[in-house]
């Protein structure tokens, strides 16, 4: 007797399937519960979600170093970038800082915690163009590493500089 065993995608289609539904009732359980935090607590969550982004922007670098593969290049200046968008927001929002912030925090909030999450989504397209078309960006994987390091760092500077 022969067993059935589902094939990669049609398990794949059952992990999202079941990621779907848990999210679903993640919302109807957790939607009416109302949690305040203190501005220490928002600090910690913005250092967590710092060195959250540090971690997978030095794996995506080790990978790249290891095996050069110019996807995990931008994967990892991707995510190092928003790390530092991360820090400077958790910067000019903590309360031991905020007399060296020189612009009021309430101005300075809503854009800074979008920055890091707006500049990692569009290299995040970028990166899924790449991953998906690697012809498209061949030209540019030979390019030296230092000029992914700028451009990317010139766009993070551009995003804290637009605040």
């Amino acid at each position: 007797m022969q067993t059935h065993h589902p094939s990669e995608a049609q398990q794949r289609l059952r992990l999202y399937l079941a990621l779907v539904v848990v999210l679903i009732l993640g919302n109807l359980i957790f939607r009416n519960i109302h949690w305040q935090s203190t501005a220490r607590t928002h600090t910690f969550f913005e250092a967590a979600a710092t060195f959250l982004a540090l971690f997978v922007g030095v794996l995506a670098l080790v990978r790249y170093y290891s095996k050069k593969s110019f996807v995990f290049l931008l994967i990892g200046t991707s995510f190092l970038g928003a790390a530092i968008l991360d820090a400077y927001h958790a910067y000019v929002t903590s309360t031991t800082f905020a007399v060296s912030v020189p612009t009021t925090p309430p101005s300075l909030i809503p854009w800074s915690w979008m920055a890091s999450r707006v500049f990692l989504a569009i290299l995040l397209g970028v990166i899924g163009l790449a991953w998906r078309s690697p012809d498209m960006f061949k030209d540019i994987g030979k390019t030296k590493q230092a000029l992914v390091f700028i451009l990317v760092g010139g766009l993070g500077s551009r995003t804290i500089n637009r605040g």
